[in-house]
Order: C-alpha cells, then structure tokens, then sequence
C-alpha cells in the first residue's frame, strides 16, 4: 500500500514539476512585457440621432500587458477604446473609458480614465434660400431674380447651432457672364451676418439645390403673375379644386412698349383629361414674341376632388 502511495506522489511532484518548467521556460521565451500606446481614437456607441456631441476628448493614452509575443503584434489598429452613451443625458456628462484588446492582452491602464462629454439634442428647421452672386455679368447685361428647386432646405444640428442659422445661401460666379447660370449646387448655412457655419454637426437636406438665375440684356423689364393653362376635364364625378403654380410671379424683359403691354404669362396647356387624382406637371410658359422671362418653364399643382366632397 505504501508502495502505490509512493507511486502516487512521485507522479505528482513530477507533474508540479513539469508545470513549473513550462512556466519558467515559457517566461524565458515569451515573457510579461508592457508596453504604452499613444493617441489611441476614442469613439462612441450608442448615441441617438437626436442627440450631438459638441465636445468631447478625441483620443486616450493606454498601458497594455502581455506575453512579449502577442503584445508586440498589438497596433492601436487592434485596440479600441470607446465611452458608451446609451444611457447619458444631454448637458455635461462624464462617462469611463472602456477598451477591447485582443486575447491574452490585459490593460494595466487608461490615461484618463474617464471623460467629459457635452451633448445636445438636435432639432431641425427650414429656411429660406438666397443667391450669393461674386463677379459681375459682361458690360450692358444684368442678372434677373433667381429660381431655387426647391425654394427652402432643411437645417439638422444642436440647438446652441441651429439658432445661429438665418438663411441658405447658394454662391455662383457671373464674372463675364452673357448667358446665365443652370445646374446643381451645394447649399451653405449662414448667420444674420452672411457668416457661413462649417460644422460637421450640421447637415442641409438636400445638400444640393438646382439653381437658375437669368442672365440678359439690360433693358426694361416687369414682373407679372404666371396662369395656368388646362387642357380637358377630369373623370366623371370628380372637379378642379384648386391650381397653384410653383412660381405665382415671373420677370419679364424686352422692349419698352412689348413689357407694357402684357400683363401676365400663360403655360402652355396641362392635359387633366380624365384625372381623378392631383396632377404635378412641369408646363412651359408662352410668352409673345420680342420678349423673355426669368423662367422657362413653372412646375403647377391641379388639385383633383370628388365633386361631392
């Protein structure tokens, strides 16, 4: 019996043996190493859509440990170090730093530890927009009023921000210019002052407006009311509520005597016939020979009814 015991024991003390070898040797080969990364990114989850950050840290220092051979390998590419803000309130917030390191890398410490956060809500509003002109159109020319589609924008961002915005403003050069200006262009947000806001905490839906702006030959010019033209009846049972023209008013120019006498401008006609619903058609306008408008064509809405209702 005491025979197997010693057996037993032997075989014990060897394995303890065994393990304490493995350790020395493995420390020897692949020692606990240290090691400090610097300016490490430090993002967010979990923050609402209606919510901004204003201010907030926008990296941390880190001490990470390891064998020798994995803590060699980590980058800050292999860290990331993140504040949750499911839970956090708007104003002033402080919140701890938290890290994901890869397996079998532990971290000895975060520098800071925890962060200040400001955060807003967000709030939206819309605005009208305006032309910013630079240059000057060639000798004996002058622009006319410009046409916006669509003629108001969306500004998103904090509040503190949000208040700050006036108008939109669209900026074309007409340095030379005898033909005028069509096509897409970026919107800015501007203060009382003309001041553009470039933040990244505020957006401008749609970024991109189209823009025509007129361009012609200084000469006498009026502005008179645009009328729809309609062409058929609607669906049996069913009337013309309502037209209303995306632009009520155009600029017209030519000739002295033509400009008087013509007191408004007509589309070319809209076909409803057979409509039981709206209509939203893009018709031209019709103007007598000799002259010209601010506008080539107007968008018109035709408000269809039950005629019952």
């Amino acid at each position: 019996m005491s025979r197997v015991k010693g057996k037993y024991w032997s075989q014990i003390v060897s394995l303890l043996l065994a393990v304490i070898l493995w350790i020395y040797v493995s420390n020897e080969i692949n020692p606990t190493t240290e090691q400090i990364l610097n300016r490490v990114p430090l993002e967010t989850r979990g923050l609402s859509a209606n919510v901004a950050i204003l201010e907030m840290p926008r990296a941390v220092d880190l001490r990470i440990q390891g064998p020798r051979e994995k803590v060699q390998q980590v980058g800050i590419r292999a860290v990331e170090a993140y504040i949750d803000l499911s839970n956090a309130k708007t104003g002033e917030v402080s919140l701890p730093v938290r890290v994901a390191v890869p397996e079998g890398v532990t971290v000895v410490d975060i520098s800071p530890p925890e962060v200040t956060v400001r955060l807003e809500k967000v709030f939206e509003k819309q605005v009208p927009i305006r032309l910013k002109q630079t240059g000057k159109p060639a000798r004996g020319y002058r622009l006319l009023d410009p046409v916006f589609d669509p003629v108001r924008v969306i500004i998103k961002g904090p509040g503190s921000l949000l208040k700050k915005v006036e108008s939109a403003i669209v900026q074309v050069n007409f340095t030379g210019s005898k033909d005028g200006f069509h096509g897409k262009m970026p919107v800015q947000a501007v203060d009382k002052n003309g001041n553009v806001l470039d933040s990244n905490l505020v957006s401008i839906l749609p970024s991109r407006v189209e823009v025509f702006v007129p361009v012609v030959l200084d000469m006498p010019s009026r502005v008179v009311p645009v009328k729809p033209v309609l062409e058929g009846q609607p669906a049996p049972g069913y009337i013309v509520s309502n037209i209303v023209p995306e632009l009520a008013t155009v600029s017209v120019f030519g000739r002295a005597d033509l400009v008087r006498s013509i007191d408004q401008v007509s589309t070319a006609p809209l076909n409803i016939a057979g409509a039981n619903a709206d209509i939203y058609q893009e018709a031209a306008l019709v103007l007598p020979p000799g002259l010209k408008a601010s506008a080539v064509t107007v968008k018109v809405l035709v408000k269809i009814v039950p005629e019952n209702q």
